[in-house]
């Protein structure tokens, strides 16, 4: 009579090479978030950089719009004026890189989009108030 310990031995093989995969996948998408999120920051510091060395609103405008038409010609949609501009915004709010390289491990971009809504709510409450 056979005996059960090979069905046993294979599900438990297959729990732990399951549990590899999942944890490995997990993994990767915590590396991709972070990567993107710092990339987003990079974004963010070049553009900014960029526009405060001419210090012209028109100017900044220009540049967001016309780097914002390439990048969504080459990369999609995630490449917006408005994505662009949050960028900017997130490099000015999270301007220290060891901050953010910690966080990003820890938030999705979603969560830093709050974040930025947060303290323009917040800005726009202390004006109000002056």
């Amino acid at each position: 009579m056979p005996t059960n310990q090979p069905i046993k031995t294979i599900s438990t093989l297959y729990c732990n090479i399951k549990n590899i995969i999942d944890t490995s996948k997990h993994e990767v998408a915590v590396n991709i978030n972070s990567t993107m999120i710092l990339a987003y920051w990079e974004i963010g510091r070049h553009l900014k950089d960029e526009i405060l060395k001419e210090q012209r609103a028109i100017y900044g405008q220009e540049v967001t719009k016309k780097i914002s038409e390439k990048l969504t010609l080459e990369y999609g949609s995630g490449y917006s004026r408005s994505n662009l501009e949050r960028m900017m915004k997130f490099y000015s709010l999270f301007s220290n890189k060891e901050i953010c390289v910690t966080l990003s491990h820890k938030l999705s971009w979603s969560h830093f989009v709050e974040l930025i809504k947060i303290k323009a709510i917040e800005d726009a409450n202390e004006k109000s108030k002056s």
